[in-house]
Protein backbone atom coordinates (compact mmCIF):
# COMPACT_ATOMS: atom_id res chain seq x y z
CA UNK A 1 0.00 0.00 0.00
CA UNK A 2 2.56 2.65 0.99
CA UNK A 3 4.96 1.69 -2.36
CA UNK A 4 1.89 3.00 -4.69
CA UNK A 5 2.19 6.78 -4.00
CA UNK A 6 4.88 9.25 -3.91
CA UNK A 7 3.52 12.26 -1.66
CA UNK A 8 5.59 14.99 -2.90
CA UNK A 9 4.35 13.74 -6.60
CA UNK A 10 0.71 14.10 -5.11
CA UNK A 11 1.49 17.55 -3.97
CA UNK A 12 1.82 18.74 -7.64
CA UNK A 13 -0.59 16.24 -9.06
CA UNK A 14 -3.65 16.18 -10.02
CA UNK A 15 -7.31 15.59 -8.64
CA UNK A 16 -7.42 12.20 -10.12
CA UNK A 17 -3.90 11.06 -7.99
CA UNK A 18 -5.66 12.27 -4.79
CA UNK A 19 -9.05 10.44 -5.28
CA UNK A 20 -7.16 7.12 -5.99
CA UNK A 21 -5.21 8.55 -2.88
CA UNK A 22 -8.26 8.94 -1.04
CA UNK A 23 -9.78 5.73 -2.04
CA UNK A 24 -6.87 3.73 -1.05
CA UNK A 25 -6.28 4.88 2.53
CA UNK A 26 -9.74 5.91 3.23
CA UNK A 27 -10.31 2.40 4.57
CA UNK A 28 -7.65 2.85 6.92
CA UNK A 29 -8.34 6.41 8.67
CA UNK A 30 -12.13 4.93 8.82
CA UNK A 31 -10.58 1.72 11.22
CA UNK A 32 -8.84 4.34 13.67
CA UNK A 33 -11.53 6.63 13.84
CA UNK A 34 -13.24 3.69 14.79
CA UNK A 35 -11.15 2.98 17.80
CA UNK A 36 -13.08 2.73 20.76
CA UNK A 37 -11.21 4.77 22.48
CA UNK A 38 -12.51 8.55 20.39
CA UNK A 39 -15.93 7.51 21.79
CA UNK A 40 -17.02 9.14 18.23
CA UNK A 41 -20.64 8.14 16.53
CA UNK A 42 -20.84 7.13 13.16
CA UNK A 43 -21.79 11.20 12.25
CA UNK A 44 -18.40 11.96 13.67
CA UNK A 45 -16.38 9.43 12.13
CA UNK A 46 -17.66 10.96 8.73
CA UNK A 47 -17.19 14.07 9.60
CA UNK A 48 -13.34 12.90 11.32
CA UNK A 49 -12.34 11.53 8.00
CA UNK A 50 -13.03 15.06 6.26
CA UNK A 51 -11.31 16.74 8.82
CA UNK A 52 -8.11 14.14 8.64
CA UNK A 53 -7.36 13.90 4.90
CA UNK A 54 -7.71 18.18 4.85
CA UNK A 55 -5.01 17.69 7.44
CA UNK A 56 -3.01 15.36 5.38
CA UNK A 57 -3.24 18.02 2.63
CA UNK A 58 -1.61 20.50 4.82
CA UNK A 59 0.58 18.51 6.33
CA UNK A 60 2.06 16.44 2.92
CA UNK A 61 4.91 19.04 2.68
CA UNK A 62 6.33 17.91 5.66
CA UNK A 63 6.57 14.07 4.93
CA UNK A 64 10.37 13.24 4.86
CA UNK A 65 9.87 9.92 3.73
CA UNK A 66 11.56 8.42 7.08
CA UNK A 67 8.24 6.65 8.11
CA UNK A 68 6.08 4.56 6.03
CA UNK A 69 2.99 6.55 4.48
CA UNK A 70 0.67 4.63 6.59
CA UNK A 71 2.75 6.00 10.07
CA UNK A 72 2.26 9.10 8.34
CA UNK A 73 -0.88 9.00 8.28
CA UNK A 74 -1.77 7.33 11.51
CA UNK A 75 -0.24 10.11 13.28
CA UNK A 76 -2.27 13.08 11.43
CA UNK A 77 -5.30 10.91 12.34
CA UNK A 78 -4.33 10.17 15.85
CA UNK A 79 -3.91 13.93 16.41
CA UNK A 80 -6.59 14.84 14.83
CA UNK A 81 -9.28 12.53 16.97
CA UNK A 82 -7.31 13.90 20.23
CA UNK A 83 -7.54 18.10 18.94
CA UNK A 84 -11.39 16.75 18.34
CA UNK A 85 -11.48 15.54 22.03
CA UNK A 86 -10.29 18.38 23.87
CA UNK A 87 -12.36 20.47 22.00
CA UNK A 88 -15.30 18.51 23.19
CA UNK A 89 -14.13 18.20 27.14
CA UNK A 90 -12.91 21.85 26.95
CA UNK A 91 -16.89 22.65 25.68
CA UNK A 92 -18.35 20.32 28.50
CA UNK A 93 -16.74 21.86 30.58
CA UNK A 94 -17.44 25.47 29.32
CA UNK A 95 -21.30 24.73 29.46
CA UNK A 96 -20.60 23.38 33.42
CA UNK A 97 -20.35 19.78 32.79
CA UNK A 98 -18.79 17.60 35.32
CA UNK A 99 -18.96 14.30 33.99
CA UNK A 100 -16.36 14.05 31.23
CA UNK A 101 -15.22 10.85 31.33
CA UNK A 102 -11.68 10.99 32.73
CA UNK A 103 -10.06 8.02 30.46
CA UNK A 104 -11.01 10.37 27.52
CA UNK A 105 -7.99 12.89 28.93
CA UNK A 106 -6.16 10.04 29.73
CA UNK A 107 -5.74 8.38 26.90
CA UNK A 108 -5.96 11.34 24.87
CA UNK A 109 -2.59 12.34 26.27
CA UNK A 110 -0.54 9.57 27.15
CA UNK A 111 -1.22 8.49 23.69
CA UNK A 112 -0.71 11.53 21.86
CA UNK A 113 1.81 12.53 19.20
CA UNK A 114 0.61 15.80 19.67
CA UNK A 115 4.23 18.30 19.96
CA UNK A 116 1.72 21.80 20.71
CA UNK A 117 2.92 23.77 23.87
CA UNK A 118 -0.41 23.14 25.18
CA UNK A 119 -0.26 18.89 24.53
CA UNK A 120 3.18 18.80 25.97
CA UNK A 121 2.00 20.46 29.16
CA UNK A 122 -0.55 18.29 29.63
CA UNK A 123 1.16 14.90 29.22
CA UNK A 124 4.09 16.14 31.14
CA UNK A 125 1.48 16.82 34.19
CA UNK A 126 -0.26 13.36 33.87
CA UNK A 127 3.17 11.75 33.51
CA UNK A 128 4.39 13.58 36.68
CA UNK A 129 0.94 12.13 38.51
CA UNK A 130 1.48 8.76 37.26
CA UNK A 131 4.96 7.83 38.27
CA UNK A 132 3.44 8.96 41.52
CA UNK A 133 1.57 5.83 41.75
CA UNK A 134 2.44 2.46 42.70
CA UNK A 135 4.55 0.75 40.39
CA UNK A 136 1.96 -2.10 40.25
CA UNK A 137 -0.36 0.54 38.61
CA UNK A 138 2.28 2.46 36.73
CA UNK A 139 2.74 -0.96 34.55
CA UNK A 140 -0.59 -1.57 34.15
CA UNK A 141 -1.51 1.66 33.27
CA UNK A 142 1.53 1.87 30.81
CA UNK A 143 0.70 -1.44 28.82
CA UNK A 144 -3.09 -0.27 28.55
CA UNK A 145 -2.44 3.11 27.11
CA UNK A 146 1.07 3.68 26.19
CA UNK A 147 1.19 -0.36 24.65
CA UNK A 148 -2.87 -0.13 24.03
CA UNK A 149 -2.66 -3.77 25.08
CA UNK A 150 -7.02 -4.75 25.17
CA UNK A 151 -8.78 -6.39 28.58
CA UNK A 152 -8.06 -9.88 27.35
CA UNK A 153 -4.37 -9.49 26.62
CA UNK A 154 -3.81 -8.09 29.85
CA UNK A 155 -6.08 -10.62 31.90
CA UNK A 156 -4.01 -13.17 30.10
CA UNK A 157 -0.83 -11.60 30.92
CA UNK A 158 -1.50 -11.19 34.54
CA UNK A 159 -3.03 -14.26 34.74
CA UNK A 160 -6.36 -13.12 35.80
CA UNK A 161 -10.27 -12.67 34.70
CA UNK A 162 -10.80 -9.56 33.17
CA UNK A 163 -13.52 -8.55 35.44
CA UNK A 164 -10.94 -8.59 38.22
CA UNK A 165 -8.63 -6.96 35.70
CA UNK A 166 -11.34 -4.21 35.03
CA UNK A 167 -11.72 -3.38 38.30
CA UNK A 168 -7.68 -3.34 39.12
CA UNK A 169 -7.29 -0.47 36.50
CA UNK A 170 -10.44 1.37 37.76
CA UNK A 171 -9.40 1.86 41.13
CA UNK A 172 -5.50 2.93 39.38
CA UNK A 173 -7.29 5.22 37.55
CA UNK A 174 -8.95 6.55 40.70
CA UNK A 175 -5.64 7.17 42.55
CA UNK A 176 -4.47 8.46 39.28
CA UNK A 177 -7.20 11.05 38.81
CA UNK A 178 -7.13 12.17 42.46
CA UNK A 179 -2.98 13.10 41.89
CA UNK A 180 -3.56 14.67 38.72
CA UNK A 181 -6.61 17.11 39.56
CA UNK A 182 -5.30 17.59 42.90
CA UNK A 183 -1.78 18.76 41.30
CA UNK A 184 -4.40 20.78 39.00
CA UNK A 185 -6.02 22.68 41.64
CA UNK A 186 -2.79 23.20 43.65
CA UNK A 187 -1.30 24.98 40.41
CA UNK A 188 -4.40 27.21 40.13
CA UNK A 189 -4.92 28.31 42.97
CA UNK A 190 -1.03 29.33 42.99
CA UNK A 191 -1.81 31.10 39.76
CA UNK A 192 -5.13 32.86 41.35
CA UNK A 193 -2.61 33.93 44.46
CA UNK A 194 0.04 34.91 41.81
CA UNK A 195 2.43 32.82 42.62
CA UNK A 196 1.97 33.12 46.59
CA UNK A 197 2.33 29.84 48.41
Amino acid sequence: MDEAFNLEALCQGNEKDWYAFYQTYAPYVKRILSWTRWHFSKEEQEEMLQEVFISIVRSVKNYRGEAQISTFISRIAQNTCISAIRKKVAQKRGEGEQAVPFDEILESTLQSYDSTAAGFEERVALQGAVQKLSPECQKLIHKRYAEDLSYETLADHYGESISALAARLKRCLLSLKEIYLGEKKSDKCDHDNGGRK
